[in-house]
């Protein structure tokens, strides 16, 4: 049995879980969540530091994981958009020399992949897909049963793919990506175009549910581009099943129908017939489970 600290780091929140791993048999003992500073690296260490001693308690080693640019083999974070001062920042480095423990770095797309793989809706399959529909828009990648990363950790960047040539909002400086028309973030910069005030993806959701005409034509535009994002991983790798999770199981009942829909239109037909297009089995607790999965050898 091996006990792993787990670190999420993001552009908000941070979060640290610590687990008791067993061939496959994940124990969580204890998880804490704090505000990260996004626009100070060292701040963000010493509150990790702090929640760390504020648990107390020993681990064999930790795990770290991030939304990229990263530099998983080195350990160090290349400034992501939401992380500006996170600037080729050797986080795993400074963790080592603090704890003397191996540490690990890993994309949180790709970790969130191998945890519903190993965990929730992945299981069982060789080639599946998980795709996180947050502030954000990414994808991890299970390809004959093993990750794939890329030549530097950047596979599965679906919400880079250019889906329409102008849009309201530029997410990841790419006006008409993916991220900026079908993510939470991306329904934000929308919903604050149509409405003219600040407004939560959540706020948005609500008023479609309660039939608001802008909030249904801005559910109904995420759905369908979101549809199309899917249609281009379904057609690129071929998978068995699509797991979508962030917020997506939250709203199922506005996306779901539109975005397979949307998706069985603009795959390939037996590329889709092949491929289930579902929820993430772990909704909430795919936090804890992925801030593991840097320290896949213990899985």
């Amino acid at each position: 049995m091996k006990r792993v600290l787990g670190i999420s780091i993001g552009g908000t929140k941070s979060a640290i879980a610590l687990a008791d791993i067993e061939k496959r048999d994940v124990k969580i003992i204890a998880k804490l969540s704090f505000a990260t500073v996004p626009l100070d690296a060292d701040k963000t260490l010493e509150e990790i530091n702090r929640h760390i001693e504020k648990l107390g308690e020993k681990f064999e080693a930790i795990s770290v994981i991030c939304g990229g640019p990263l530099d998983s083999k080195k350990g160090i974070i290349c400034k992501p958009s939401n992380l500006p001062a996170f600037d080729r920042y050797p986080i795993c480095k400074k963790l080592k020399d603090r704890y003397k423990v191996p540490v690990r770095l890993l994309n949180d797309a790709d970790a969130c992949a191998l945890a519903e793989y190993y965990f929730g809706a992945g299981k069982g399959y060789s080639n599946f897909v998980f795709v996180t529909f947050g502030t954000g828009l990414g994808s991890g990648l299970i390809l004959n049963g093993r990750l794939y990363s890329g030549s530097c950790d950047c596979a599965g960047e679906i919400g880079h793919i250019r889906l329409k040539r102008k849009g309201l909002s530029a997410r990841n400086g790419k006006n008409g990506s993916a991220e900026s028309l079908a993510s939470g973030g991306g329904i934000q910069d929308i919903g604050k175009h149509y409405y003219g005030k600040d407004i939560t993806t959540k706020e948005i959701f609500d008023l479609a549910r309660k039939q608001d005409p802008i909030a249904i034509r801005i559910v109904d535009e995420c759905a369908n581009y979101l549809g199309e994002a899917l249609s281009i991983l379904v057609d690129l790798f071929n998978p068995e099943c699509i797991a979508v999770g962030g917020i997506y199981p939250r709203a199922l009942d506005l996306l779901e129908e539109k975005v397979i829909r949307r998706c069985k239109r603009e795959s390939l037909k037996m590329s889709f017939k092949k491929c289930s297009i579902v929820s993430s089995l772990l909704k909430e607790e795919i936090d804890e489970y992925s801030s593991l999965m840097a320290m896949e050898e213990f899985i």
